[in-house]
């Protein structure tokens, strides 16, 4: 599994934009870049994280940068 240390600022904001639930339009509206591009973003940021959906991705995310940390069971 990636950390966040290894991945570059335009993929930090795109993992920070899934995980705030926006869609991919939605994203690549934000980040000025075609449809067709994020999605590619996106389906790499989920293979570097080993995250099979959006919403692993966001769990991870949010590991990452430490607003989610795991209880003990």
């Amino acid at each position: 599994m990636t950390t966040t240390r290894e991945i570059c600022a335009a993929q930090k904001r795109v993992a920070s934009l899934v995980a705030s639930g926006l869609a991919d339009k939605e994203i690549a509206r934000d980040m000025g870049l075609s449809l067709g591009a994020t999605k590619d973003r996106v389906k790499r940021l989920l293979s570097h994280a080993g995250a099979r959906n959006r919403v692993q991705l966001t769990l991870w995310w949010l590991r990452q940068t430490g607003q989610l940390r795991e209880t003990a069971q």
